[in-house]
């Protein structure tokens, strides 16, 4: 993974958004590859949990997600954690 920022929606959708890139360094590609956003609080507490799919991730290509959380007041917007996973079929 590369180039993940959180940060608050300011179009005042009210939301958080984990947004970045992957890549898949695999030689084959991945029907769907899950993406899971653990959003902390101010003491390290998990505050929210959300998640989305992308769709064909081919071998060497560069995909970009956005994973949108309802906001959280006292989220800590640095300690986000993303997980990204994928299975072969």
């Amino acid at each position: 993974m590369q180039n993940v920022v959180t940060r608050r929606d300011t179009s005042g959708g009210g939301n958080i958004i984990a947004e970045g890139e992957f890549v898949n360094d695999e030689v084959v590609g991945f029907p769907s590859v899950e993406i899971v956003a653990i959003f902390k609080g101010k003491y390290g507490d998990i505050a929210g949990v959300s998640r989305t799919e992308v769709a064909n991730a081919m071998p060497g290509v560069v995909r970009g997600f956005a994973v949108v959380h309802p906001d959280i007041s006292d989220a800590d917007l640095s300690s986000t954690r993303v997980i990204v996973s994928a299975a072969r079929q």
